[in-house]
């Protein structure tokens, strides 16, 4: 059933997404169907599809390690029972063993109340305080004591112990520093303990991890650090406390050695590949937009590693907010706001930024805006790698493979290229100040951080996706103006759009596939199925969205488009009236690029009407050119306010325009719908302005005042 509903889902995004991509523009259908979008897209259907059909085929079983829940073996009061019976027999015939009483103490003790008989422990140890042998009387009151202190008779244990006659008896001064902790005498607990230590005897396992855990609970890291190592107790004691031990000792080999243990103890096949394959998609992705100057491979490797590297610093930063500050998420709005931006946030975009900032330091490798991004956001995917290993290998959680692929590793770019296109304009500006746009930047790059993740952890799932989407639209425009201020730019080199529009597809297509085979591998088919019907929809046209979005760009030589909600241009001013119901829809609308790179194209104009163009009516037929350039024209709006307009075009005329007070060669041409796309065969409405002189184009941005409206007109492409 699960397989036909998926079916119908793609049905259901193909009509849709054919929608979208404006099937009715073109007229010859098939052309719509070679398109790279639609071949993006069935190919995207077609590996789900064969993917579905043969995993449902071959319906794999859920495997051992895919249980929710974990089958150990129930401890019975039975079972509890014969072991204290087996340790009867033993001390029958041993009491005087001090080591072997302590042991069966110790592990009878540290079972739950209800799985164990206090009494008949304390009863065996009572019928040795009637013993004729002194030796046996004093460790019969030991024992008895040492029970009813665990049982929670704290002053009978007292009064058992105080009956012991010899007080350098092995273990009656750790018996006393037990009683001491529980009633929280600190002071007299290290007075019993040190009287214990100072004895001499050979010190086993039970005394170490108590006389440690006190250590901790008194905040000598230093001494319980030496104890640790003395009697290689990593594996008996719990990663947290651990943890903190060798934080607080700057027992750094140790604080790492166990954080990577940790981590990546419980690696499988499955995860690295998925964690590989994320982060080499993304990796060819910001690669392919170095489309000026590429950069060497070796310093792409570099940075890579470096976000791989100093990984290892964010985690040491965590544990300064968590130990030295003792800040923590608490559930608390403020607090755990605060400490998303403050604690994840700054931590993280600082540690990732740092294998830019040696590149930049060490080398002249970033000689363009765009290097700046390229190097932040493979850092970031370095990072990224490290915490979706970390995120896969959890067996208690289950993560998506896909989610990471388009939600977290994204967003890890975008954070860090928020930073460095910081950087890049500081760089660029030329005015010697770097450190206040380096302290502006990190911190708008710590608050989109934290937001992203406390929206995640307080469960706001609207306000998540809103803010996602909006930063994938910023993100875009940062990335247009680092290509659009290259010293290296040229109309003549363009992203091949359709080329990444196809791997994006097919390469997240991919992700999603094998994220539904192990799911199913893992979890059982019927599981892998759910996940794919209740995935499909979210994951299907978010990775319609990215093939979409983020693989076109506007290029204009110079010009730094910046984020608004706003527009001045005169035939945007609809949008000009502030409407708070509509300001998302706003900020999409006005922050979407709509790429118009046509210079280079062939054009035809034609004209409307003599009452809308008499100029191109007089020009006596259709007016063939080229676009050779996009300047930038200074406008001023309706209510005074300056702006720069880009979507202008230079064009050159094959035939004169019937003019001579201008250029009769040349046009500025602009379409009247910002929306609109140049194909072959479709008339656009155009504006158009004549040019009193070339000379007009020798600084940027031009303006728009000096040029003649010369009318409307139809533009198609030749």
């Amino acid at each position: 059933m699960t397989f036909f509903t998926t079916i119908v889902i793609w049905i259901v995004i193909l009509i849709v997404l054919m929608k979208v991509m404006d099937y009715n523009q073109y007229d010859q259908k098939r052309n719509f169907w070679l398109s790279t979008g639609s071949l993006a897209l069935m190919s995207s259907i077609g590996i789900m599809t064969l993917t579905v059909i043969i995993t449902n085929v071959l319906n794999p079983k859920e495997d051992e390690y895919g249980q929710y829940t974990e089958n150990w073996e129930e401890l019975t009061i039975e079972t509890r029972d014969n072991k204290d019976s087996v340790y009867f027999e033993k001390l029958k015939s041993d009491f005087l063993n001090i080591d072997l009483n302590v042991k069966f103490l110790a592990e009878h003790f540290a079972e739950s109340p209800e799985l164990r008989d206090d009494y008949k422990i304390t009863e065996f140890y009572w019928n040795y305080t009637l013993a004729d042998e002194l030796s046996y009387k004093e460790i019969g009151y030991w024992g008895q004591g040492i029970c009813y202190i665990n049982s929670g008779s704290i002053e009978e244990g007292l009064e058992s112990l105080a009956k012991v006659k010899n007080k350098n008896m092995r273990w009656y001064n750790y018996a006393l520093a037990k009683v001491q902790i529980s009633k929280n005498n600190n002071a007299s607990a290290k007075k019993y303990f040190e009287r214990e230590l100072a004895l001499g005897y050979k010190l086993n396992t039970y005394f170490a991890l108590d006389y440690i855990n006190f250590l901790i609970n008194i905040e000598d890291y230093t001494t319980a650090n030496k104890w640790i190592a003395q009697y290689n107790l990593e594996s008996e004691l719990e990663s947290g406390i651990l943890s903190k031990v060798f934080y607080e000792s700057f027992n750094l080999i140790s604080y790492y050695k166990l954080k990577l243990s940790n981590y990546f103890g419980h690696t499988n096949w499955y995860s690295v590949t998925a964690a590989i394959l994320i982060l080499v998609i993304w990796i060819i992705y910001l690669i392919w937009l170095d489309i000026f100057e590429k950069e060497k491979i070796k310093y792409i490797v570099l940075a890579l590693l470096g976000g791989i590297v100093f990984c290892n610093l964010a985690i040491f930063l965590y544990d300064v907010y968590h130990y030295t500050l003792n800040f923590n998420l608490n559930g608390g709005f403020i607090n755990d706001l605060v400490y998303c931006i403050f604690s994840i946030g700054l931590v993280e975009e600082f540690v990732k930024i740092i294998p830019l900032l040696c590149i930049i330091a060490f080398s002249k490798e970033a000689d363009e805006p765009y290097d700046y991004l390229l190097f932040s956001g493979v850092s970031a995917l370095g990072f990224a790698f490290i915490e979706n290993i970390l995120y896969f290998t959890q067996e208690q959680n289950f993560v998506s493979f896909t989610g990471r692929a388009l939600y977290a590793s994204v967003a890890h770019m975008i954070m860090s290229n928020i930073f460095a296109y910081g950087l890049a304009r500081a760089k660029i500006s030329k005015n010697g100040n770097f450190v206040i746009p380096f302290f502006k930047y990190w911190l708008i790059a710590a608050v989109f951080h934290g937001l992203y993740d406390f929206f995640i952890f307080h469960g706001n799932t609207i306000l998540f996706y809103l803010g996602y989407l909006m930063s994938i639209l910023i993100w875009m425009l940062l990335i247009n103006n680092t290509l659009n201020n290259s010293k290296f730019f040229s109309y003549n080199i363009a992203v091949k759009t359709e080329r990444v529009q196809f791997f994006l597809a097919v390469s997240l297509t991919i992700v999603f596939a094998f994220d539904y085979v192990v799911v199913s591998l893992r979890r059982g088919l019927e599981i892998g199925n759910v996940f794919l019907a209740e995935s499909l929809l979210n994951y299907g046209m978010l990775i319609f969205f990215f093939t979409s979005k983020i693989s076109t760009f506007d290029l204009v030589h110079r010009y730094w488009r910046n984020i608004s909600i706003d527009k001045h241009d005169e035939d945007l001013s609809r949008m000009n009236k502030w409407n708070p119901a509509l300001l998302v829809m706003r900020f999409f609308y006005i922050n979407s690029v709509n790429p118009q790179n046509y210079v280079g194209k062939k054009i035809i104009i034609k004209p409307i009407s003599s009452a809308y163009s008499p100029l191109f009516n007089d020009s006596k037929g259709n007016l063939k050119g080229e676009i050779i350039d996009r300047p930038i024209l200074e406008c001023t709006s309706s209510t005074g306010k300056q702006y720069q307009d880009p979507r202008w075009f230079l064009v050159r005329l094959q035939n004169a325009l019937p003019t001579q007070s201008f250029e009769e060669y040349y046009l500025l041409v602009k379409f009247k719908d910002w929306q609109a796309s140049l194909y072959k065969g479709k008339n656009n409405a155009i504006m158009a302005l004549a040019i009193p002189s070339l000379t007009a184009f020798t600084k940027s941005p031009v303006d728009k005042s000096q040029f003649h409206n010369f009318g409307y007109a139809y533009i198609s492409q030749e």
